[in-house]
């Protein structure tokens, strides 16, 4: 019998756990929004061709930090 219950990720739900992972290995401990908002505060403002973000990933975290 097929699981039908199977669903894909949104890119928002993909998104967050790439986060997730960038603030667990930056910072070592679990992810919190403090933990978001001190890793991404500057990193937000910055273009995604310094940083080497992903154009997608970039406005992700503009989307999710303004």
């Amino acid at each position: 019998m097929r699981n039908t219950n199977f669903r894909l990720k949104s890119e928002d739900e993909l998104y967050d756990e790439i986060l997730t992972n960038i603030v667990r290995y930056k910072f070592n401990y679990e992810f919190t929004e403090d933990a978001v908002n001190i890793y991404c505060r500057n990193r937000v403002t910055m273009t995604y061709r310094f940083t080497g973000l992903s154009e997608k990933f970039f406005n992700y975290l503009k989307r999710r930090f303004g």
